[in-house]
């Protein structure tokens, strides 16, 4: 049971071993996306097609039909990674051995949808992978085996990449152990804390906070929704989508200013600068700095202010 790219990792990792046999995918209904609003189907949902595995899309697992076919499939277990669904205890209850979470955090911290962008957004150092017995309460059951991961210089797409990689052995080891009588979980002890989903007005980016809080922020909404700002520039207004940027403390300027030369371009935020390296400009190509400032005859050999970055109003915007 998953549906975002991560979930399509873990059961890539399920297909290989010799250990596992899928019976079922489950996955979120096809969503409308893009411009045309066109249903897209969940990337788990690809993979398991072209797999030749058969599909089902829930819209709740409340029914009794719902619970009922799932219960005719006899699992050992349920491997739930990234679902996005509530699951009732009479769903929990139905795999012989045990139905069991792949959560993207060091649990009990970063419940919720979004544990890997809000430890990076928050500053966390370590964070990790927990693999979990499920039960009613919102990623609050027992932990079988957990790993430490950093999360310097990660977004949370490269990073969650990593966990995937990571926590596939992590999960077939303790598939193989539960179904042995050989693992039992340990109970959750410690501080908790909600990550909640991932708005997309957060995608906004404040850049006259310390630097080391904006690339925080920046990294946690990378790729998804993506580090937006607009760059108020004397040849008018560009709204850019921050692909690639590195922090430089060793380059200041006012807050929220926006500094160019020739290949080098600098936001200022307080204690520092984002260069940045790769941006897409609204409605055109991804391109390097120095692609973007030869559009817009920003490439003189000084290094000068050529406007400022728009700040948030009171709704983030």
């Amino acid at each position: 049971m998953g549906t975002p790219e991560f979930a399509a990792r873990i059961l890539e990792g399920l297909l290989a071993s010799s250990d596992v046999r899928v019976l079922c995918v489950y996955t979120q209904p096809d969503r409308p996306a893009g411009r045309g609003n066109k249903l897209l189907a969940p990337p788990v949902k690809a993979l398991a097609l072209e797999r030749g595995l058969p599909v089902r899309q829930p819209e709740t697992f409340r029914s009794g039909e719902a619970q009922a076919e799932l219960a005719s499939l006899a699992p050992d277990f349920l491997v739930v990674a990234a679902y996005g669904m509530i699951l009732p205890q009479t769903v929990l209850d139905i795999p012989r051995c045990a139905s069991i979470n792949v959560h993207t955090s060091l649990l009990p911290a970063y419940r919720g949808s979004a544990p890997v962008q809000r430890a990076i957004m928050d500053g966390v150092p370590v964070t990790g992978v927990s693999v979990m017995r499920m039960e009613a309460g919102l990623d609050t059951g027992p932990v079988y085996s957990r790993i430490e991961m950093s999360t310097a210089g990660e977004t949370a797409g490269s990073l969650l990449n990593r966990m995937a990689a990571a926590a596939v052995p992590q999960l077939l080891d303790v598939l193989n152990r539960v179904r042995e009588g050989a693992l039992e979980p340990v109970p959750q002890t410690g501080e908790s804390c909600y990550a909640a989903k991932i708005a997309k007005a957060e995608g906004h980016l404040d850049v006259y906070r310390p630097v080391e809080r904006v690339d925080c922020h920046l990294r946690g909404v990378t790729p998804d929704p993506g580090a937006h700002v607009t760059l108020e520039l004397q040849s008018g207004d560009v709204s850019v989508l921050l692909e690639e940027v590195r922090v430089v403390k060793d380059r200041t300027g006012e807050p929220g200013s926006v500094l160019a030369r020739k290949g080098l371009l600098l936001l200022a935020c307080e204690g520092g600068c984002l260069s940045v390296l790769r941006l897409k400009p609204q409605g055109k190509k991804s391109m390097d700095a120095a692609a973007f400032l030869n559009g817009l005859r920003l490439n003189g050999p000084e290094l000068v202010q050529v406007g400022r970055v728009r700040p948030l109003d009171a709704n983030g915007d």
